[in-house]
């Protein structure tokens, strides 16, 4: 869900024609990659780090609460998810006086990210059931391995256009 707010908050910029909000993001765009990039670097090398527990009693409890939150920080940190809603908002010529037809638009992206992530979590809930600790490992050094690689990308690239 917190994925899904921050492709909302997007929406609503860009369906509404924010233009300093968008001014903001793209002058930003810099901060948002370093913080983006650093983040997800981190999150990868503790994916990798991670050992998984023995028992389904072993796991710690779930928080939403951080979940959101992480969930919400790398979505709004991703310059192209920016990039992204500002390109297609914009292709799309919504008339600037219709507001419905924003909302209706705003509604749907909410809808539809918010449908994708719940699918993708429940699925990855029933599969993790399922799996037993060595799976889990080579899982977490598969995510781990593509989330550094994502994270340096995103730094190169960024370092590229710098440099």
């Amino acid at each position: 869900m917190g994925a899904a707010a921050a492709d909302t908050l997007y929406g609503l910029a860009a369906a509404f024609s924010l233009t300093a909000l968008t001014t903001f993001l793209v002058d930003h765009r810099t901060s948002f990659q370093l913080f983006g990039g650093l983040f997800m670097l981190g999150l990868g090398v503790a994916t990798l780090r991670s050992r998984p527990v023995a028992s389904t009693a072993d796991r710690p409890a779930h928080h939403a609460g951080i979940a959101f939150v992480s969930a919400f920080a790398i979505t709004a940190t991703n310059p192209m998810t920016v990039l992204a809603f500002i390109g297609i908002f914009a292709g799309l010529n919504l008339p600037a006086a219709d507001t419905l037809a924003s909302m209706r638009l705003v509604l749907g992206v909410f809808l539809g990210s918010a449908a994708w992530w719940l699918i993708l979590s429940n699925g990855a809930a029933h599969f993790s059931r399922k799996l037993r600790s060595g799976g889990f490992r080579a899982l977490n050094l598969t995510a781990g391995t593509g989330i550094v690689l994502i994270a340096l990308w995103q730094l190169a690239q960024l370092a590229l256009r710098l440099g």
